[in-house]
């Protein structure tokens, strides 16, 4: 069986760094998660680069936490990449092979 994780991306190069977010059982549940999770970055200035401040940033996370959008939102404040969403798909196996 096939799970669709969604994950999280910040930064570019040696600074990149990548989070699971969220597992779900099919396609269209990943992909309405990134389409909500994309927009809560673009809504919250994390598309290009963040640059609102620890205090602030400390906010939003709590923010994407508590609304269920990331657990554990990073954002690039190196005027980068800024924070965006993608899906990948794991086999899942309900017992060791």
């Amino acid at each position: 069986m096939t799970i669709y994780v969604v994950r999280g991306a910040s930064g570019e190069f040696s600074d990149r760094s990548e989070w699971p977010v969220r597992a779900y059982l099919t396609m269209r549940e990943a992909e309405a998660h990134v389409t909500r999770a994309e927009a809560f970055a673009r809504d919250h200035g994390l598309k290009g680069g963040y640059r609102g401040g620890s205090a602030k940033l400390g906010e939003t996370q709590a923010l994407a936490s508590k609304l269920g959008i990331d657990p554990t939102l990073e954002a690039d404040n190196h005027g980068g990449t800024g924070t965006y969403y993608f899906i990948e798909q794991v086999e899942f196996l309900l017992s060791a092979p």
